[in-house]
């Protein structure tokens, strides 16, 4: 029958049930036929947000607190794959996380390769993933990539969920935001139908006299010509047996404060609010939203990582993935120079540590440790400063005063 067959192939109705099931998880979408969150700005403005914070995630090996494996370090920090940049390949990794709350990253692997058998990460589009059980109770995974059709089970994937019940494995939108979603949508269009009946019907010209059908079109056209074209004179006139009514089209929609409501509400369910949308966040702003947001995207990558990329035997003596942050890349300047006098004042600090910190250049000899005179063991305190010492001086052993010279 063939892998393909064996895991795709026709099951009994228990079994394509929990298939279909699976297949629609992933395949379809929430929302309604006609509407889509991607329509929606504010929504896109906060996914795009976090997108571009993410794409500074720089995963690094380390084995016991050191940075090792330099192949695969090379590989998450500068090309995932032969097609994208470690950055887009990052924030394509938030857009996916945000908006599709499930990010999938095919593990290509090369297994005639013994040495370094993992090539690229591909980064996969949910709604393009289908998803199956075969017969031995284990999920597959069939996409494409680059035109080739690819199935895989669940150890070559690393797969990311967001908003996940306690009933399943995959992320899920929510229905409460969809709700928002399709009230706001709703305001828009009408907006727009407001814009386009104005354009389309803005007078009623009537007649005490009767008029056919051909003579009433010919009356309102000659009066759109004389008086509502770009060179009338802005006058009209009637005759007595006529009237003219002004339609003014009164749409009902939400206010600004209505749609400031629901816009909170977008940002809420995302995690994040209007100053990092807009970049005017403070310190202590961009911390909160660090540590809420951004965080445990980084703690769920780094671990199936670590366990997806790495053996058994890696991870035993040591070897980890993680996503280190420096939390002072949005410090400002005088809270940096704060924290080098500080550094300067440790017992051990390293130049280019403070040059890295304020942003410059680093020395050659930079990375020497150098240590403050200031402070000394605790054990040898004392003997440092001459307490306790009860070797006479030698002026009291002869009794004789000490030369002067």
């Amino acid at each position: 029958m063939g892998l393909i067959g064996f895991i795709f192939g026709n099951r009994k109705n228990s079994q394509q049930k929990l298939n279909a099931n699976l297949v629609n998880l992933l395949n379809s979408s929430i929302f309604s036929t006609n509407y889509s969150p991607e329509l929606n700005d504010s929504f896109m403005s906060c996914v795009q947000a976090h997108a571009r914070h993410i794409s500074k995630f720089r995963p690094t090996v380390y084995l016991k607190d050191k940075p090792y494996h330099d192949e695969l370090n090379r590989l998450l920090q500068m090309r995932p794959n032969p097609l994208m940049e470690a950055g887009a390949f990052y924030e394509k990794v938030g857009y996916h996380y945000f908006a599709e709350a499930n990010v999938f990253i095919y593990i290509q692997r090369d297994l005639n390769d013994g040495r370094e058998p993992i090539v690229a990460l591909w980064v996969l589009d949910p709604a393009s993933v289908e998803v199956k059980m075969g017969a031995d109770k284990q999920f597959y995974l069939r996409f494409n990539i680059q035109g080739e059709q690819i199935t895989t089970d669940l150890s070559s994937i690393i797969h990311i969920a967001r908003n996940v019940n306690n009933a399943e494995f995959f992320g899920q939108k929510s229905e409460a935001i969809k709700k928002i979603l399709n009230v706001m949508n709703t305001n828009y269009a009408g907006i727009e139908n407001a814009i386009k009946t104005s354009a389309f019907l803005r007078f009623i010209l009537t007649t005490t006299s009767p008029m056919n059908e051909k003579d009433r079109i010919a009356r309102a056209k000659a009066f759109a010509d004389n008086y509502l074209a770009q060179d009338g004179t802005g006058v009209a006139y009637i005759p007595s047996g006529e009237t003219i009514t002004q339609v003014n089209s009164q749409p009902k929609y939400a206010n600004a404060e209505e749609m400031n409501h629901f816009e909170e509400k977008i940002y809420k369910f995302l995690g994040i609010n209007d100053k990092i949308v807009k970049a005017t966040f403070s310190e202590d702003e961009w911390q909160a939203y660090y540590e809420s947001s951004i965080e445990p995207l980084a703690i769920k990558l780094q671990n199936e990582m670590t366990y997806k990329l790495l053996t058994q035997k890696e991870r035993e003596v040591g070897n980890e993935i993680r996503i280190d942050a420096n939390r002072l890349q949005t410090a400002s300047l005088s809270t940096r120079v704060k924290i080098a006098m500080i550094m300067e004042k440790l017992p051990v600090y390293t130049p280019n540590d403070v040059a890295r910190l304020l942003f410059m250049p680093e020395t050659k000899n930079g990375d020497k440790e150098f240590s403050n005179l200031n402070y000394v063991d605790a054990n040898k305190a004392n003997e440092y400063q001459g307490v306790g010492n009860t070797k006479p001086k030698e002026s009291e052993e002869t009794g004789n005063e000490p030369d002067k010279k």
